[in-house]
């Protein structure tokens, strides 16, 4: 492998629990396979691939929708540091909840949860999962939980 420059990224959402949340820049390193010439960005580990919030701040925000059942706007206005999501959307649709939930895979490899009747379903059954990995980890989740779990990941 050789260094190919350093870049910044870009990334919402709180810098820990319960603070309020920022767009922050985080280095990212790529480096070039003297092999095969292929670029790989390597970012730290709280930030997930082809998304704009960190890990912890997405599994925090499923954790409000599927387990507390909070409106996606008022999750929106606790994780996002611009309450209206980009594009057309509507900031009490907030789409990018159910994208994660789509996309855990991704995400959260660690963890294989099997499809529910319903996204939220799902969610609720991958936040229990990755909780469930903590040393001490509660019987019913709460968000803290999440975000410490995420931290893990």
């Amino acid at each position: 492998m050789q260094g190919h420059g350093l870049r910044n990224r870009t990334v919402w959402g709180p810098p820990a629990f319960g603070q309020e949340p920022i767009r922050q820049a985080v280095s990212a390193r790529r480096y070039r396979c003297v092999l095969c010439r292929c670029l790989m960005l390597v970012v730290p580990s709280e930030i997930g691939p082809y998304v704009s919030f960190t890990l912890p701040a997405i599994l925090a925000a499923l954790a409000h929708w599927a387990l507390e059942m909070l409106p996606p706007g008022e999750i929106l206005a606790k994780l996002s540091p611009v309450t209206k999501p980009r594009g057309f959307g509507d900031p009490w649709l907030w789409s990018s909840l159910r994208r994660w939930v789509r996309r855990r895979r991704l995400l959260f490899p660690m963890v294989e949860v099997q499809d529910r009747a319903t996204l939220r379903e799902t969610g609720a059954a991958l936040v229990a999962a990755l909780v469930s990995r903590l040393a001490r980890a509660p019987p019913l989740p709460q968000v803290s939980d999440a975000w410490g779990a995420a931290l893990l990941t």
